[in-house]
Formats: C-alpha cells, sequence, structure tokens
C-alpha cells in the first residue's frame, strides 16, 4: 500500500506543470503557443481579442483563457506607461558649485524640463 501511495505521489508530482501568467510587455498581451487563447475584459467580460500568439489591448484589467486546456488567468493588468517624449530634455542652467573644503563640494543647478513636464 505504501508503494502505491509514493508511486501516485511521484506520479503527481512530476505530471504537475506550474503555468506562468501571462506577460504583458506594455500594451500587449502575449501567451505560448500551446492552445487557443481568449482575453477578456476582467470587469465587462466582453472579447478583447482572440487566437494568435498576442493581443494590443488598452489600459486595463484582462482574464486571459487558454480554452485548449480551460486555464483561466486573472487579473492581467495592462497599465498606460505614456508615450514617451520625442523631444530631448533641456539643457540644465545655472550650474553652482559650493567649496566647504579641499575633501567636500556640493553641486547645484535649476533642473531640466521637457516637452510633457517630467526629466
Amino acid at each position: 500500500m505504501n508503494k502505491q501511495l509514493l508511486g501516485c505521489t511521484a506520479l503527481l508530482l512530476t505530471s504537475s506543470v506550474a503555468v506562468a501568467a501571462p506577460p504583458v510587455n506594455g500594451n500587449t498581451i502575449g501567451w505560448p503557443d500551446d492552445g487557443w487563447y481568449q482575453v477578456q475584459d476582467e470587469e465587462t467580460h466582453t472579447e478583447a481579442c482572440g487566437g494568435g500568439r498576442s493581443c494590443v489591448v488598452e489600459p486595463g484589467s484582462y482574464v486571459v483563457i487558454n480554452h485548449s486546456t480551460g486555464e483561466r488567468f486573472r487579473g492581467i493588468d495592462v497599465v498606460d506607461e505614456g508615450s514617451p517624449s520625442i523631444n530631448p530634455p533641456s539643457v540644465p542652467t545655472d550650474l553652482r558649485c559650493l567649496v566647504y573644503s579641499s575633501a567636500a563640494i556640493e553641486l547645484e543647478w535649476n533642473a531640466a524640463t521637457d516637452d510633457d513636464g517630467t526629466v
């Protein structure tokens, strides 16, 4: 009996596969090529896309379903990372150097700005 129990336990441990949540890169949710996937809005359950290997979606929370295996991945969050700045930031101005001793100085300057207000 103990040998059967150990054999069953070993079979279960070796046959279970850890499945990672679908990766998100920007506004794209991806998944492996191991079934037919569908992406649904987590709140309304409306389909965002299906099939293929990835899906470009609006920011929000999604459920990704592998219909071939029945696996569901809830809480797949896509955040708005904003669009990157096109123009480089301005050059910092008014550089000042305060000398305290031969081993201690302090640099100060007015911060740079860019086209969307961040630096």
